[in-house]
């Protein structure tokens, strides 16, 4: 879009794409809603989150936010396409929140590489294929939600010694003593399993199976 002009679609343009100055990006209506500045006038926040914003994730423009802390465009149905793995040279950010929209791929290895990373939700999308071995490298993490993805395996390279700080963790795991249903990976470390239809997905704590249970789990 033109400069001075409206973001066309969005719920609230948070005087994106002005004249203005990219500090002053920011919603008068929803506080918080747009761009937020360090004292040093540095991008720290930005947070679009249910917004109607569409499209992909920029691979190049992003990546250049170097002090960025909290990236939040969750709840965005028609953000589509992959993650970008240069997401993953934002060596201060402490909120990665992309949950509900329609990404698609796989979690870049790259990722592994933000280590001051505390939140990190992916949920409602629909990503693939296996968690990488770099994750382990988060060790600041405290809260993930990865739940209604198509995630295959290695969520347990979360659960590595080098994190320990985890408190909540959302995952599609294997069967569980209640309910009794199948799921698509095996995390020690998950304190909340969830299963079934993404429109009525039912979340339980992760409690091993036991006995007879258990035979509910083979495929």
């Amino acid at each position: 879009n033109d400069a001075g002009k409206p973001v066309i679609g969005w719920m609230d343009d948070a005087n994106f794409v002005t004249d203005s100055h990219e500090c002053e990006w920011s919603s008068s209506d929803t506080p918080g809603l747009g761009v937020t500045c360090d004292d040093d006038q540095r991008v720290s926040v930005i947070d679009l989150n249910n917004n109607s914003l569409s499209g992909v994730l920029p691979p190049r423009e992003l990546h250049g936010l170097t002090y960025l802390t909290k990236l939040d465009l969750s709840h965005n149905l028609n953000i589509k396409g992959p993650l970008p793995k240069t997401l993953g040279r934002l060596s201060n950010l402490q909120l990665l929140l992309l949950g509900h929209n329609s990404l698609t791929g796989t979690i870049p290895a790259e990722y592994g590489s933000l280590v001051k990373l505390k939140e990190f939700s992916l949920v409602g999308n629909g990503l693939s294929g296996s968690v990488p071995s770099e994750v382990s490298n988060m060790k600041s993490l405290t809260n993930i939600w990865l739940n209604q993805n198509q995630l295959t395996g290695g969520m347990n390279n979360f659960c590595q010694d080098d994190i320990k700080g985890i408190v909540l963790f959302y995952s599609d795991c294997f069967c569980r003593t209640f309910p009794r249903q199948y799921a698509e990976v095996e995390c020690s470390c998950c304190s909340i399993c969830c299963g079934g239809d993404p429109q009525e997905e039912k979340c339980y704590p992760n409690v091993p199976c036991t006995g007879e249970d258990c035979s509910f789990c083979s495929r």
